[in-house]
C-alpha cells in the first residue's frame, strides 16, 4: 500500500489593517434543490488575541462572496 499526498486549495485572506484574517477550504458542493452550491469551511482569526483563537463556520459559496466583499485581500494560497 502507498501513501499519496493531497493537497486541499486553501486561501487566506487578511483585511487591509491586518486584525483579522479568514482561512477558506473548500467542503464540496451540495445540491439546494433548485441547483449546486459549493461550500466552504470558514476560520476566523483575530491577529491582536495572545493566544490561539478562532471561529469556525460551514457557508456556501454565496455567503462567503458577501464576507469577501468588505476590504479583505488574498494572501496567498497555501
Amino acid at each position: 500500500m502507498t501513501h499519496e499526498e493531497y493537497s486541499i486549495p486553501t486561501k487566506m485572506y487578511q483585511d487591509q489593517g491586518g486584525n483579522y484574517g479568514y482561512i477558506v477550504v473548500p467542503a464540496g458542493k451540495q445540491h439546494d434543490g433548485e441547483k449546486m452550491v459549493q461550500w466552504y469551511h470558514l476560520i476566523f482569526e483575530d491577529f491582536h488575541w495572545g493566544g490561539p483563537n478562532g471561529e469556525y463556520k460551514l457557508i456556501n459559496e454565496f455567503e462567503l462572496n458577501e464576507i469577501l466583499n468588505t476590504n479583505y485581500i488574498n494572501q496567498n494560497q497555501i
